[in-house]
C-alpha cells in the first residue's frame, strides 16, 4: 500500500539476493529460507504447489493439505485464528466450506520468486450454512484477498493471508454500512479490470528504477509530500484498493487523496516491512502500519489511541515507476481500533 511496498522495491544492489530471500524484518514472521538438507524447488514448482492448495479447497479435498504443507506449517491470517500444521488449517477452512456450499477461490495473479509465492484471488460462494457463528443469509457473496506462502522443499511452511473482511461482513450482516468501504474495489471490478498496456522500452537500469521508486514512495508516505507523487506512478497507472478510484479519476489522484486522508488522521503514521520478495517485474511486501489517531478519518472522530494494521501489497514496476498496485489490508481491524461502526 505505502512506504513499505517501496522498501520492497528498493533493491538496487541486492536484487538478486532478494529474489531468493526476504528483506530483514520481524524474525518471528519471516523465518529462514529452505533448509539446505532438502532440494530447493523452483519458483514454477512452488507456484504449482500454492495453486494446488487453493484447488484443494475448491475441490473440498482438504486431505491434500497433508501433502501440500509441512507438519509444522505456521498459518497466519488477519481474518481467522492462527494455526499450526495441516489439521489446524483444515479446521479453519472446513468452517468456510460449511458456510459456503460452493466456495471457490479464483486466482487473478501469481508472483513467485525464490521460496515465496503470492496469490491474489477472488473468493465467492453461496452462504447457505453458518459461518463463524453467523446464521446463513442465503446470499451469493464474493470477496478479494491475497495470500503469501513461504515454501520449504516444495511444501508450504508458512502463510500470511489478508482478505476483504469488510465486503464479506457487510453481506453477512456483521457490519454496518459505512462510507469508508469505498476504499476497496468490488470483486467484480477487480475481475473486469482493464489490462495494462504493454510496457515501454526503458533505457534505465532496474537498479535505478528501484532506487527512484523507493525514494519517492518513502518520502510521500513518511512526510506527506504529495508533490512527489507524479514521479512515483506512470501516467497510465492502475490499481486496486484505495488507489482504484472512481471512473475517470487517475491513480495519481487516488493516491494523493489517500495520503492526505491517512496522514490527517494519523500524522505520525509509519510503516514497517516485515519482509518482501521480488522477481523481474513484481515486488511483494508484507507490512504493518502504525500511528496515533489524532485527526478525523473519513467522518470518524479522532480517538487519540494508537492503531496498527497489517497488509500485503503487490507492485508491478515499469521504467522506474509503479504501473500497477494491488493490495489487501486489514481494514476491519483498523476500523475496530478507530471505534467505527464495525462489529465482528
Amino acid at each position: 500500500m505505502r512506504r513499505m511496498t517501496a522498501r520492497a522495491v528498493y533493491l538496487p544492489v541486492l536484487l538478486a539476493v532478494v529474489l531468493a530471500a526476504p528483506l530483514a524484518g520481524s524474525p518471528a514472521r519471516a523465518q529462514d529460507a529452505t533448509p539446505a538438507a532438502c532440494a530447493v524447488a523452483s519458483p514454477d514448482a512452488n507456484e504449482r504447489a500454492a495453486l494446488d492448495w487453493y484447488a484443494a479447497i475448491n475441490d473440498r479435498d482438504l486431505g491434500r493439505f497433508d501433502t501440500l504443507m509441512t507438519a509444522e506449517t505456521i498459518y497466519g491470517a488477519a481474518s481467522a485464528a492462527d494455526g499450526t500444521g495441516p489439521a489446524a488449517v483444515r479446521e479453519i477452512y472446513q468452517s468456510a466450506l460449511d458456510g459456503f456450499t460452493n466456495l471457490a477461490y479464483t486466482p487473478q495473479q501469481v508472483v513467485a520468486a525464490g521460496d515465496y509465492v503470492a496469490v491474489r484471488y477472488i473468493a465467492d460462494g453461496d452462504n447457505t450454512g453458518e459461518f463463524r457463528g453467523v446464521p446463513p443469509t442465503g446470499k451469493h457473496i464474493a470477496w478479494t484477498g491475497i495470500g503469501v506462502m513461504r515454501m520449504e522443499c516444495g511444501r508450504i511452511a508458512q502463510t500470511w493471508m489478508e482478505s476483504d473482511q469488510m465486503t464479506r461482513g457487510l453481506a453477512l450482516g456483521t457490519a454496518q454500512d459505512i462510507p469508508v468501504v469505498t476504499w476497496l474495489t468490488t470483486p467484480a471490478q477487480q475481475a473486469n479490470a482493464t489490462p495494462a498496456p504493454p510496457a515501454p522500452i526503458c533505457e534505465e537500469s532496474t537498479a535505478e528504477h528501484s532506487r527512484l521508486t523507493y525514494f519517492v514512495w518513502d518520502e510521500v508516505w513518511d512526510t506527506g509530500n504529495i508533490a512527489l507523487i507524479d514521479g512515483l506512478l506512470t501516467d497510465r497507472a492502475a490499481g486496486a484498493g484505495m488507489y482504484a478510484t472512481t471512473p475517470g479519476e487517475s491513480m495519481i489522484e487516488g493516491l494523493t487523496e489517500s495520503v492526505s486522508t491517512f496522514r490527517t488522521a494519523m500524522p505520525d503514521l509509519r510503516s514497517d516491512v516485515e519482509f518482501a520478495f521480488a522477481n523481474e517485474e513484481f515486488v511483494v511486501a508484507v507490512w504493518v502500519d502504525r500511528g496515533t489517531m489524532t485527526g478525523e478519518f473519513k467522518g470518524i472522530s479522532p480517538s487519540g489511541e494508537p492503531v496498527a494494521y497489517s497488509g500485503i501489497s503487490i507492485l508491478r514496476l515499469e521504467c522506474g515507476r509503479i504501473a500497477e498496485n494491488w493490495y489487501q489490508f486489514n481494514a476491519a481491524d483498523l476500523l475496530d481500533q478507530m471505534k467505527a461502526a464495525w462489529r465482528r
